[in-house]
């Protein structure tokens, strides 16, 4: 008889925690990936136009090539973690309520 108690409070909690996940990854944590994601692209975009611009000065070309090394890593470090994200959101059951 004691143990009921417990286990209708366990039920109510994973109601609130499969409420508020959903509500941090579209709220929070989608958008600084986008944000991220943004920048590494901008980064990339940055580098091609300084390596294009700048024909003549080596130096500069080098910097033009750094940015786009840059960019290149950040775009596949966050294709790599929205990927992470889609998985574990896969694994716990949350993929419809995060809208994937």
């Amino acid at each position: 008889m004691n143990l009921l108690p417990k286990i209708a409070h366990a039920a109510s909690s994973a109601d609130v925690v499969n409420s508020i996940v959903p509500r941090i990854v579209d709220n929070i944590v989608m958008p600084l990936v986008q944000l991220i994601f943004a920048l590494a692209i901008l980064v990339f975009i940055w580098g091609l136009i300084g390596f294009f611009k700048n024909g003549e000065d080596s130096e500069a070309r080098t910097k033009g090539q750094q940015h786009i090394l840059y960019g290149t890593i950040g775009i596949a470090i966050m294709v790599s973690v929205y990927g992470i994200i889609r998985f574990v959101a896969a694994s716990v059951g949350q993929s419809s309520a995060l809208g994937f």
